[in-house]
């Protein structure tokens, strides 16, 4: 119960972060309502600013998954970090790097880096994937060990292409679907707790 709390509180803290946006955003466009010559340049300051929530609470998500995964004992000894890859942007590096904040999950120290194309992904436990074309994404998805690795995505269908968690939008709000055959391929087990709150979750724990 604790720990579906803490997911539920992060989803909290990140609707009342999302509010306190919202009114920078009415702000900034009833400024730009007194000056109508630069609409333009205020839906630009709407949009990243929205881009900016979705990426903090995306890195915020990513943080709390490894505490809901259960890795292989060879894959993670009781002293060795939680490593987290991000192919993407070096900013939500920062932002995870920041979740973590010298946190520990389970006694594991959480570290963030930015994977870069030709990097060895070895000894990576979850992969963030920040790839939004979908083809692309799926070939690197295939072209991947098969090792315990949480695969982390944000794209339509990536689900059927091997991602074991996939980010989406519903209604404003970040979700995600799982999916537990891809867990289990990859020799992971994912907490009930972690499946009571996923939007769409396909297959079933053996």
């Amino acid at each position: 119960m604790k720990a579906l709390a803490s997911v539920r509180a992060a989803d909290a803290a990140a609707d009342r972060g999302r509010r306190l946006l919202l009114q920078r955003l009415w702000a900034t466009i009833a400024l730009a309502a007194c000056a109508p010559a630069a609409p333009a340049a205020a839906q630009v300051v709407v949009d990243e600013t929205a881009v900016a929530l979705e990426r903090s609470v995306k890195a915020a998500f990513v943080f709390k998954f490894a505490g809901f995964v259960d890795w292989p004992a060879e894959a993670l000894p009781p002293d060795a970090p939680i490593r987290i890859g991000v192919m993407g942007e070096e900013t939500i590096v920062q932002e995870i790097t920041e979740a973590a904040n010298s946190r520990t999950v389970e006694g594991h120290r959480v570290l963030a880096k930015r994977i870069e194309p030709g990097d060895t992904l070895e000894g990576v436990h979850i992969l963030f994937m920040r790839d939004p074309a979908f083809r692309k994404l799926a070939n690197q998805i295939e072209g991947l060990k098969p090792d315990p690795m949480l695969i982390v995505t944000e794209s339509p269908d990536a689900l059927e292409s091997g991602s074991i968690v996939n980010f989406a939008v519903d209604d404003g709000r970040v979700r995600f679907d799982l999916s537990i055959e891809a867990a289990e391929q990859r020799g992971l087990r994912l907490s009930s707790r972690l499946i009571t709150v996923a939007r769409r979750v396909v297959g079933k724990a053996r």
